[in-house]
């Protein structure tokens, strides 16, 4: 298969390494928790070349704003729905966004949860949660991902976990993700090499991609 890091790697336009790991991290639990994915490595540690970065990560965004109906058909039904529209529009798009400072960022950086304008408009006027506490609001990409956003981690509450062996809970995305979260690492135990598509009546299809 070809593997998730053509989701959601950031390498060019100041991207880091953090932000293409965890944006891999966040398309590959979406389509687990659609049933789309086994578990399995997903690659989200590789580089990417940097012309294939924008294709990436307009994917990665249209991935996550998809319904998994829309997925389930264009993944495994070659449609063209949704998806595809949302991708071409957002390829195709100018390639900056006008931070108002006199600063530009990447358009596909656009409500992705990270700062990529010194001052923050690349994230203004998103969808956004609410913290239980402090009053702090974050945008809908970093509910579920794994990290605390919210100073009382209530981004994170309610979301699937995984009981480690040796006692600590780890969010469930992290199973079988190529890298030992839990002190005993039985959170990689039993997993297969690589991640694979699930289609109905065929559990090893070939992921499709931009």
């Amino acid at each position: 298969m070809k593997y998730l890091w053509l989701f959601g790697a950031l390498l060019v336009w100041g991207g880091t390494a953090c932000k293409s790991e965890n944006n891999c991290a966040k398309a590959a639990s979406k389509l687990r928790g659609c049933g789309l994915l086994e578990k399995g490595d997903t690659g989200c540690d590789e580089e990417i070349p940097a012309d294939q970065a924008k294709a990436a990560s307009c994917w990665s965004g249209c991935l996550l704003q998809a319904s998994c109906g829309q997925l389930e058909k264009y993944l495994c039904e070659d449609e063209e729905n949704a998806v595809s529209t949302c991708t071409d529009s957002c390829i195709n798009a100018s390639a900056v966004f006008d931070c108002g400072d006199g600063s530009e960022a990447a358009t596909y950086s656009k409500c992705d949860g990270f700062d990529d304008c010194e001052n923050g408009a690349d994230e203004r006027g998103c969808k956004t949660i609410a913290c239980k506490t402090g009053g702090d609001r974050f945008v809908e990409a970093v509910k579920c991902d794994g990290f605390d956003d919210c100073e009382d981690g209530s981004d994170e509450l309610g979301c699937p976990q995984f009981k480690c062996r040796s006692g600590e809970m780890i969010a469930l995305q992290f199973k079988c993700d190529g890298d030992e979260d839990c002190r005993d690492a039985s959170d990689e135990l039993g997993c297969q090499s690589e991640a694979d598509l699930i289609c109905k009546g065929d559990v090893s299809g070939a992921l499709k991609t931009p």
